[in-house]
């Protein structure tokens, strides 16, 4: 599963806030070699909802996007 990265893209999957967020510097791509999409998708699994905050701007609100 693509672990959502918006708000708009939570909202499509029925959810009002994630349990879990992740933040990585780098890009978040879905893949068996990328250990935020591991972490995350074994999470999911495991019943959480997760969302993931890539590469976020340390100089502006982008950090809190996710709520």
């Amino acid at each position: 599963m693509f672990l959502p990265t918006t708000k708009k893209y939570m909202q499509k999957l029925g959810w009002d806030a994630p349990d879990i967020i992740l933040v990585s510097d780098d890009t978040y791509i879905d893949s068996p070699f990328i250990g935020t999409a591991v972490i995350g998708n074994w999470l999911y699994i495991h019943g959480f909802k997760i969302a993931v905050i890539a590469q976020p701007d340390i100089k502006t609100d982008e950090i809190a996007r996710l709520g």
